[in-house]
């Protein structure tokens, strides 16, 4: 294996874990907004979690 190939390898493995260990919270927050909002459609959802992020 390459140099080149082992960066690529090792930013793969980083921003596999680093995704992974987001998917829980996102879950749980669109969860908590489904509870909240029961009624929204989930276009309406997912303009609520657009308006949440973090710029």
């Amino acid at each position: 294996m390459s140099k080149a190939d082992d960066v690529k390898s090792l930013v793969q493995q980083v921003l596999d874990e680093m995704l992974a260990a987001q998917q829980q919270p996102a879950r749980k927050n669109v969860e908590r907004l489904r509870r909240v909002h029961p009624d929204d459609s989930p276009q309406d959802l997912i303009r609520r979690l657009v308006l949440q992020q973090d710029f």
